[in-house]
């Protein structure tokens, strides 16, 4: 048992070993989607109990507007996420800025709204921008890694997800223990995190260092790391 958990945990580990994920570029997207993931498990805490208080949300509720997120999600993926960062252009700082003072302004209007419609219309703005953020994400991937490495840099961002979907939700029932506001305020706490790292450090270490490194210059930026 134990050797089958290292054949799995061990190539995971080695992934965070590639060049291109010892730089800033790459670490201030791991922050961005370990954070994110976090933020969204930690809301899912208290999400679901506050639409059945408000709104008496029975199972067949949550079907419809689960499928609207879905719906949303994959407008925004096939079509809005790609015409914002097209306008964008080689800078997505901006749109990415607006994004995330709308996912953290939309957690909170979503959560305290007494009007379903409004509730849908919040929820909507803000499924688009998680598109957004999301391709933009993977978008700078593209950026900073080469051919060889783009794969595993996606690898670690899998895993760094996969671990915001570990401790999410635990730290969201403790928060919620604590006091049933709190899980909400860690929500736009962390979302106006991200939004002062992608200010300061976007433009610097993923828009600036966009040529691709060679093998010798990765070898060369992990050593002075």
């Amino acid at each position: 048992k134990t050797s089958y958990l290292k054949s799995i945990i061990n190539p995971l580990l080695e992934l965070f070993h590639l060049p291109v994920a010892q730089t800033p570029g790459a670490r201030l997207l791991f922050f961005m989607r370990l954070s994110m993931g976090i933020s969204f498990h930690v809301f899912m805490t208290v999400w679901p109990s506050s639409l059945k208080s408000r709104f008496n949300f029975a199972p067949t509720d949550h079907a419809y507007f689960m499928g609207w997120i879905g719906f949303c999600y994959a407008v925004s993926q096939g079509f809005i996420a790609h015409i914002m960062i097209k306008l964008a252009g080689d800078d997505p700082t901006v749109v990415l800025i607006v994004c995330m003072a709308a996912l953290g302004t939309g957690r909170v209007l979503a959560i305290t709204s007494s009007s379903l419609v409004l509730v849908y219309l919040i929820t909507a703005v803000v499924i688009v921008a998680l598109g957004i953020v999301n391709t933009a994400i993977s978008s700078a991937c593209t950026t900073l890694a080469g051919a060889d490495q783009v794969g595993g840099l996606f690898g670690v961002l899998e895993a760094v997800e996969s671990l915001a979907g570990l401790i999410g939700p635990t730290l969201g029932g403790l928060l919620f223990a604590l006091n049933d506001r709190l899980p909400i305020v860690i929500v736009v706490t962390v979302y106006m995190s991200i939004l002062g790292a992608v200010m300061l450090l976007y433009r610097p270490t993923i828009i600036e260092k966009h040529s691709t490194l060679d093998p010798a210059a990765s070898d060369v930026h992990v050593k002075t790391e």
